[in-house]
This record gives C-alpha cells, sequence and structure tokens, in this order.
C-alpha cells in the first residue's frame, strides 16, 4: 500500500468531493437561515462532511499517500464559483435541495465503490472506515 493504486487516487478524489460538498452545504445552511430546521439540518450534514474528509485523508495517510494540494485548490476555486452561482437565482433553495439530492446519491456510490476497491485490496480497515 504504497499510496499510488487506483484506491488512493478514489480516496483522493473523494476528499476533494466533501471538502467542495462541505462549503456548499455551508453555504446552503446561510442560504437557508430563514428556514431554521433547514438551516440546522444543512450546518449538521456540512459538520458531517467534513468527518468523513478527515476520515478519507486519514485512510490515505495511513496507506502511505497524502491530499493533492492541487485537487485541493481546485477544488477550492469550484467551490467559490459555484458558491457565487447559486446565489444568482431567483428560486436558490430549491436548486440547493435539488443538487445536494444528487450530490448524496453520488456519494453514496462513489462510498460503495470504495468500499469494495479497499474489500479487493485486502484493506479491511479503509474498508471498514
Amino acid at each position: 500500500m504504497a499510496g499510488t493504486s487506483t484506491l488512493d487516487a478514489w480516496l483522493g478524489d473523494a476528499h476533494g468531493v466533501e471538502q467542495l460538498l462541505r462549503r456548499a452545504l455551508e453555504n446552503h445552511a446561510r442560504d437557508a437561515a430563514d428556514l431554521p430546521e433547514l438551516s440546522a439540518r444543512y450546518a449538521e450534514l456540512a459538520r458531517a462532511s467534513a468527518r468523513h474528509a478527515e476520515m478519507l485523508a486519514s485512510c490515505l495517510t495511513r496507506r502511505g499517500g497524502s491530499i493533492s494540494t492541487v485537487k485541493s485548490v481546485l477544488g477550492k476555486a469550484t467551490g467559490v464559483i459555484q458558491v457565487a452561482m447559486s446565489g444568482l437565482a431567483a428560486d436558490e433553495l430549491v436548486k440547493d435541495v435539488l443538487s445536494d439530492f444528487a450530490a448524496v446519491q453520488y456519494a453514496v456510490a462513489s462510498y460503495t465503490a470504495l468500499i469494495e476497491a479497499a474489500r479487493l485490496e485486502g484493506d479491511h480497515d479503509t474498508a471498514e472506515v
């Protein structure tokens, strides 16, 4: 496990997605300030996404890899653009909910693939995380 496998690349990609998702969810929590229950749920999801990113980074580090600086910077830039673009829509909250539903479905599929890839490599610790 030297940090060069497809699994390592996928772990790095998932980390970048979680970082991007966390920023989007934090923005959506602010967008929903007039709806306290929705805002609180978004804040809770943002905290979960931050924890997921930390867990992914730990797995990658344990495997001998590291988080790509380039992917991290690109993820931050994409997040800034995404936040700016969503703020332009009159139906912002509806679009936020739709995009977040799609993101959750993507995450479920991604984590399912990550678990199976870890199992195939014999990395049961990563599969468990």
